[in-house]
């Protein structure tokens, strides 16, 4: 991996506008911290796909945080996120935004399995932003300490689901399902 900070190292993503249209297709991420990571420092607005891919990771699989109308749409990908992670955080997500960004994340099937973090386990992990999330036939599975498939707090963005498998008595915040 080429992104770090000397003590989170993702193999793939962005930390400042690095470009747009970047694609990911049939991927294997093997990583302690994050799989793929978006920031772009509130630059220009950055675009990924990712298709086809294998995340697995001990942290979280995908995180998007202070990005600025960055556009990142998954295809099929599977992302497995089993902690704990080196850093001993004891956090496991399969998708995490937060801290302001003002993403937006498409998911179109495939599945996020989360377990094995100390402090929590979410599917997906929506907080203190004014972004958006959207998944399409996806089947989410948590288990572990906190598990939670779906995760929506301190955000004035939306979390929407269509056609999602995930436990219902695991959710927090809205989600809306359509």
């Amino acid at each position: 991996g080429t992104l770090t900070n000397g003590d989170y190292q993702a193999p793939f993503g962005w930390n400042s506008p690095r470009g747009t249209n970047v694609n990911y297709t049939r991927v294997k991420a093997i990583a302690d911290t994050d799989g793929f990571y978006f920031s772009n420092g509130g630059g220009t607005p950055q675009t990924a796909t990712i298709t086809d891919c294998e995340v697995q990771s001990k942290f979280d699989c995908i995180a998007v945080f202070g990005s600025s109308a960055d556009y990142i749409e998954v295809y099929n990908t599977n992302l497995t996120s089993t902690g704990p992670s080196a850093t001993e955080e004891g956090v496991n997500d399969g998708i995490s935004m937060g801290y302001g960004s003002s993403a937006s994340v498409v998911v179109h099937g495939g599945t996020i399995t989360v377990s094995g973090g100390d402090i929590r386990n979410y599917g997906v992990d929506f907080h203190l932003a004014s972004g958006n999330i959207t998944l399409y036939d996806t089947q989410i599975t948590t288990s572990g300490t906190d598990d939670q498939d779906l995760s929506n707090t301190v955000s004035t963005g939306q979390l929407r689901v269509h056609n999602v498998g995930y436990d219902t008595d695991k959710t927090q915040g809205t989600i809306t399902v359509f």
